[in-house]
């Protein structure tokens, strides 16, 4: 939501809230903490358009937050290193802005 890829961060964020209120209105619902169904819940972090940021702030999500899944920001270079955090959390990970191929064609 900062830094050098502020402006893409706000509109990936604006693209998920909506895709969340999709999600929620149709009734589909998922939660690591209970059974029980729940509506999506979307946790908004800034990583300040940096990477260590970005390591730091998805190992929270996945340690204390419980989140699941994890859906990428803007910037493919900030993806990349999200997609080994969540890879090394073992959390699913959506990435709507990735262009960088190697990662996928590695398998990460």
């Amino acid at each position: 939501m900062t830094g050098g890829f502020a402006s893409g961060g706000k509109d990936v964020r604006a693209g998920y809230e909506i895709a969340v209120k999709h999600i929620n209105d149709a009734g589909v619902s998922w939660s690591r903490r209970t059974t029980r169904s729940c509506p999506l819940e979307l946790i908004i972090v800034d990583d300040e358009s940096d990477s260590v940021k970005t390591t730091t702030r998805l190992d929270k999500l996945s340690s204390v937050d419980m989140s699941l899944p994890t859906w990428a920001g803007f910037s493919s270079d900030l993806n990349v290193v999200g997609m080994s955090t969540a890879e090394k959390n073992k959390v699913p990970w959506i990435g709507v802005t990735v262009a960088a191929e190697a990662p996928v064609q590695e398998g990460v």
